[in-house]
């Protein structure tokens, strides 16, 4: 065991050794690399000290990657029964969902067809279509509101008339 995870461990080095210097004299190139993250890790500690708010965030850093772990917070949200109750109370949920991906499978012949790949093509004719369509319904309200209008304007007449008479 301990073995496979050294003979791991090496592949990995080895793997990253390649990425970084490629076909290139490794020994050779060592120092330089060496020197040039030590010149980085040197502008880094001083772009940091002069910021009062990096400091105590790069000291926690360790207890922030626990908290971002996704294992982290498991054991301490839910035990093994109330993860069991929370599927179950979701079950009617994760059924509707399969039945719903069943029927997106079987459509998935329809849904690739060539009439649905031309749908962007035909977007600008629909958008044209639209606007036609919503000038003449204004179009039809607007002499709908001229009929009310003569309809409401004759019966006035007659009404002053009527009253008129009387």
């Amino acid at each position: 065991m301990a073995d496979d995870n050294l003979d791991l461990l090496e592949k990995q080095i080895e793997t990253l050794e390649k990425r970084i210097f490629g076909d290139a004299d490794k020994d050779s190139s060592y120092p330089k690399i060496v020197d040039t993250l030590a010149g980085l890790k040197h502008q880094f500690v001083n772009a940091v000290a002069n910021t009062k708010k990096a400091g105590p965030v790069l000291n926690r850093m360790g207890e922030l990657n626990d908290y971002l772990d996704p294992d982290f917070a498991e054991p301490l949200m839910t035990t093994r029964e109330a993860k069991i109750e929370s599927i179950l109370a979701e079950e009617d949920h994760i059924h509707q969902t399969a039945k719903y991906l069943e029927n997106i499978k079987d459509l998935a012949d329809v849904l690739g067809s060539e009439h649905i790949k031309v749908v962007p093509e035909l977007e600008g004719k629909l958008q044209e279509l639209s606007k036609i369509h919503l000038e003449q319904q204004i179009t039809m309200l607007s002499k709908q509101l001229v009929q009310w209008d003569e309809i409401v304007t004759r019966l006035e007449l007659q009404s002053q008339s009527s009253e008129a008479e009387d």
